[in-house]
């Protein structure tokens, strides 16, 4: 299979369910390692590139995505848990992601607890955590 994503340019996959488009995308952000083939990006093989590095290419949302009992802020950080100057980074992801507008409406903002285990705590709706 050979494909093409410019700069920019925002991809679905869609496809019944055990078409492969899970295990395409672990392929290409090296959760998995091919077992034939390669992956390259830009001609380069992603198995020569250091994986950490090339992990920061990629952002990607599992339908089985992962949510802490933890604040709005610390959630968000866990995306980029060896990033630094969180305090400016946090705010921007949110932004980017389309969840800054529902995070400033909360009493305590981007400290919200985000689960009603604590007081003041709020539990978000499935669409605003995937945000």
């Amino acid at each position: 299979m050979n494909l093409e994503i410019k700069p920019g340019q925002i991809v679905a996959l869609v496809g019944a369910n055990g078409s492969g488009k899970t295990s395409l995308i672990k392929l290409m952000t090296r959760l998995y390692d091919p077992t034939e083939g390669s992956v390259s990006i830009n001609g380069v093989n992603a198995q020569d590139c250091d994986i950490d590095e090339y992990r920061q290419l990629f952002s990607v949302i599992f339908q089985d995505y992962s949510h802490y009992a933890e604040s709005v802020h610390e959630n968000i950080r866990f995306g980029h848990i060896n990033g630094t100057d969180a305090e400016h980074t946090v705010p921007n992801a949110a932004e980017n992601a389309g969840a800054a507008a529902f995070i400033e409406e909360m009493d305590d903002k981007y400290d919200t607890m985000l689960t009603r285990l604590f007081d003041n705590g709020k539990e978000l709706s499935v669409g605003q955590w995937q945000k």
